[in-house]
């Protein structure tokens, strides 16, 4: 596998670990200064844009042809009595947004999106 080391604007600090599966399936890991959970500061379209520009720059070097990652859903850090559903769906939401977009501007297509009880896992196919 591969990793790479990135900052964000906000000076968050951003490991991305690239596995390769049995096929040509890489799937992507990141933690934010360590912690795989969302800040809760905020910041998390700084943090998912500078994700994505790393996971281009991979595509454009390896050329996988299916990529899976997650991504924590608001308030994940929380206890689920305090978690806001309404901020948990438009976070959903917008990041299923970027990603569509972002798959079509680099070759792929978005085939599945899963929502589990604190993330929500991607799936990306070449086209």
């Amino acid at each position: 596998g591969y990793v790479a080391f990135a900052t964000t604007s906000t000076k968050k600090k951003l490991q991305i670990v690239f596995d390769k599966g049995n096929s040509d399936e890489w799937s992507i890991e990141f933690t934010v200064n360590r912690s795989i959970n969302a800040t809760g500061e905020g910041d998390q379209m700084k943090i998912f844009a500078t994700v994505l520009d790393v996971i281009k720059a991979f595509i454009n070097k390896k050329h996988p042809e299916h990529i899976e990652f997650s991504a924590s859903k608001a308030n994940s850090e929380l206890p689920p009595a305090k978690r806001d559903p309404n901020k948990r769906n438009s976070r959903i939401n917008l990041y299923t947004k970027l990603i569509k977009r972002f798959a079509n501007q680099n070759g792929y297509k978005l085939v599945n999106a899963a929502e589990r009880p604190l993330q929500i896992d991607y799936k990306l196919t070449k086209k």
